[in-house]
């Protein structure tokens, strides 16, 4: 049994170093088809696309760092709910869908 569970955990470690190897080379691969574009470009297509856009220079490497602006906000079910189920779920949908197009 004791061989089993050897067997088990190196195959366990080899999956896990292997995925991990190749999701670093993926990610390599999405970086270097963002770098081929300009970041005048880049900034360009957001602001298009309806984001508000800060960007600077890191002082370090001399990279120009463009961030999005994003809203997070936390939702709880509170224990004043007037409206009947139906109700509530027709304007969940709604809220998704809003939030889709943004």
């Amino acid at each position: 049994m004791e061989i089993i569970y050897r067997i088990m955990i190196m195959l366990c470690v080899f999956t896990l170093v292997f995925s991990c190897k190749n999701r670093v080379e993926k990610t390599q691969e999405v970086v270097t088809q963002k770098e081929q574009k300009s970041v005048k470009k880049i900034k360009e297509e957001l602001l298009a696309d309806g984001f508000k856009v800060f960007d600077y220079v890191d002082e370090k490497t001399g990279d120009t760092v463009i961030m999005q602006q994003y809203f997070i906000a936390f939702l709880k079910k509170g224990p004043n709910r007037s409206q009947p189920k139906e109700e509530a779920e027709k304007l969940q949908n709604l809220h998704q869908a809003h939030l889709g197009k943004m």
